[in-house]
């Protein structure tokens, strides 16, 4: 731009009709949401919410419970504590950044069990949490799709409609059931 040509003045009214703030610039200007995050951070929300929104009780509530929605903190609140997560074991790390699911898959099934007390109560859980009124037959093809599936490495829920899908390719093309 030469120096005869200068940019026209900013008007003071925003797009959307509302009033600018001179002071910043528009740069600096960012998000409410964007400071929010940043207050959380440094663990000054409570001086963040009393500044932006000092006579509002409704909208504290509401970001307090967007925050805690989000992530950013516990759904009860800041009175709660909030536990550092312990990091995961190397092994898991490792496997992961490689992207070998075979043995990530191996190493959290080896967790799962060690998490649980005895391989006999998982096979009693799994009998309780059963359905009762169910046929020996029904049983023993729902087992067998269950074995399938895990064997390819795929979920009993794909599976299940993967067959439906092949069920109504046929209805379709016969017009049997």
């Amino acid at each position: 731009m030469s120096k005869e040509e200068r940019p026209l003045p900013r008007p003071p009214v925003s797009p959307f009709g509302g009033k600018r703030r001179f002071e910043e610039r528009e740069e600096d200007v960012n998000l409410m949401a964007d400071r929010m995050a940043s207050a959380v951070a440094e663990g000054k929300l409570e001086e963040f919410l009393q500044k932006e929104l000092p006579d509002n009780e409704h909208a504290k509530t509401l970001a307090r419970m967007m925050l805690g929605m989000s992530g950013m903190l516990p759904p009860e609140g800041l009175s709660a504590p909030s536990p550092s997560p312990s990091p995961p074991p190397e092994e898991i790390v490792r496997a992961a950044g490689a992207g070998d699911v075979k043995a990530l898959m191996e190493l959290l099934k080896r967790e799962q069990a060690k998490r649980a007390s005895s391989p006999e109560d998982v096979e009693e859980q799994k009998e309780e949490a059963g359905l009762p009124d169910l046929t020996q037959a029904q049983r023993e093809t729902i087992e067998q799709i269950v074995r399938i599936a895990s064997e390819n490495d795929v979920t009993f829920d794909w599976l299940a409609l993967r067959a439906f899908k092949r069920y109504i390719e046929e209805y379709r093309r016969t017009g049997l059931l």
